[in-house]
């Protein structure tokens, strides 16, 4: 099997087929296969049900990237590593270019629309190119955070995507209403790093492989720097990496599950009022009567689920399966 790599992940919006957004009732995400048109990039949740088309011009580029003739879906990582491993006869197909997990999200704030999430996988020795026809477009891809290579076949991640090409490195962040301060912005950086397939300096010392049981950080700034804030801002970085990574197991969650003394919840919710974009970046509490509407597959469709101590440990203690499904 030819050497492959994560490039990363790429959003844009996706034109709603005719009748669709009536349809729409609740915020949700789905897998999705993306198939070459004669002018797009059709997006189908299943064979011939038709959701929509990429936009452009991200449309425009998958088009050439997607070989084969018009009718031609994009080829999913488990799909090519399968057929590369059990297929003993010649490949009579064209080999892809690009490997494409794509991911359908539907919001129905302030109106009803989708978003198509995808993660990129390509040839090692193709990487770059690949990379360069979307910057060319002036289309960013993002650096997975939180990548994990064993949840994605053993697929690492590229190392092309630096630090000043991430989201990080802008003055303000899609979802984010406030502007981060130098001292805000430095510690969101310094978390994203253990998330990220880049090499740190410590890391430059090991001489094995990371290891992503380890990724994880804390934040200890002084009382009154904007922990909150930096935490918040952390969430709205990483959620199309979320969304993306939710969709690769049926076990993982998008939401951060934010858990704080009773004291503090109302805090918690008026800053995330304050600093976030709440038509991009949605949230619930999960305590009192709350709780009764809210089950599994509901509350781990928001991006924040804030609760405190004594709820987790009381669902904990009665083997509620709510938070711990």
């Amino acid at each position: 099997m030819k050497s492959v790599e994560c490039l990363g992940i790429i959003s844009s919006d996706c034109i709603m087929a005719e009748g669709l957004q009536d349809l729409i009732k609740y915020s949700s995400r789905t897998w999705a296969l993306l198939q070459k048109g004669h002018k797009n990039i059709g997006v189908f949740t299943w064979p011939k049900a038709q959701a929509g088309h990429v936009a452009k011009p991200l449309s425009g580029v998958l088009r050439g990237l997607i070989i084969g003739p018009i009718g031609t879906v994009s080829t999913e990582l488990h799909t090519f590593l399968n057929e590369d491993k059990h297929d003993l006869k010649p490949n009579k197909k064209l080999e892809p270019i690009l490997m494409m997990d794509a991911t359908l999200v539907a919001s129905v704030t302030p109106a009803p629309s989708l978003r198509v999430v995808i993660m990129l996988f390509a040839d090692t020795d193709h990487s770059a190119e690949i990379l360069r026809i979307f910057w060319e477009r002036n289309l960013q891809i993002e650096i997975v955070k939180g990548y994990c290579a064993k949840k994605c076949g053993g697929i690492s991640h590229s190392t092309h995507l630096n630090v000043e090409q991430s989201p990080t490195a802008a003055t303000t962040i899609y979802g984010c209403k406030t502007t981060l301060l130098p001292h805000q912005q430095e510690p969101l950086e310094f978390i994203l790093q253990p998330e990220s397939p880049e090499l740190t300096i410590l890391s430059k010392f090991k001489s094995g492989p990371a290891n992503h049981s380890t990724q994880g950080s804390i934040l200890a700034d002084d009382m009154g720097l904007g922990k909150t804030l930096t935490s918040l801002a952390l969430i709205a970085t990483s959620k199309n990496e979320a969304e993306a990574l939710a969709n690769t197991n049926n076990k993982l969650a998008k939401a951060t599950l934010v858990i704080c003394p009773l004291s503090t919840l109302g805090n918690w919710e008026a800053e995330i009022h304050k600093h976030l974009d709440l038509n991009a970046v949605r949230y619930v509490v999960y305590h009192g009567e709350a709780q009764k509407k809210l089950n599994g597959p509901l509350l781990w469709t928001y991006n924040i689920v804030l609760t405190n101590y004594n709820t987790v440990s009381n669902q904990y203690e009665s083997n509620s399966d709510v938070l711990f499904e």
